[in-house]
């Protein structure tokens, strides 16, 4: 089984020597995990911080398995909101929220929507998302 989607981070645990259990959330596979090999490396480090858009890439054997995760950069969201604490702050709230709360595997269309909304609009401060 294989899947492929846009998708935000919302929880990274390291795993192993290198490795990473990241959890993502995506509009039609919901809130999914997967172990990204090489995720705690300097090389990919960035790429699976909380908040982030990628373009990830699961796979497994067997649809109930952890599988393999891959990703590619789309919006460095976590990287952007650095110099701002609030919206650093509002981003991880959303992130820990929608990993802890959401049921694993299940769609989640308005909750991806809404926080792709929420990062979108981090651009311009947290001010003006929590208006």
């Amino acid at each position: 089984m294989e899947w492929s989607a846009p998708a935000i981070v919302v929880d990274v645990r390291p795993y192993g020597e290198g490795s990473a259990i990241v959890t993502l959330l995506t509009e039609e596979q919901g809130r999914h995990a997967g172990l990204a090999k090489g995720g705690a490396s300097r090389a990919q480090a960035g790429l699976w911080l909380p908040g982030d858009l990628i373009e990830a890439r699961w796979g497994a054997r067997l649809s109930d398995q952890l599988g393999a995760l891959s990703g590619e950069m789309v919006h460095p969201a976590a990287a952007l909101a650095m110099d701002d604490p609030l919206a650093l702050a509002l981003l991880a709230s959303c992130c820990a929220i929608a990993a802890d709360a959401l049921p694993e595997r299940e769609a989640h269309p308005r909750a991806f929507r809404g926080l792709v909304s929420v990062i979108g609009h981090l651009a311009g401060g947290a001010e003006g998302v929590m208006a």
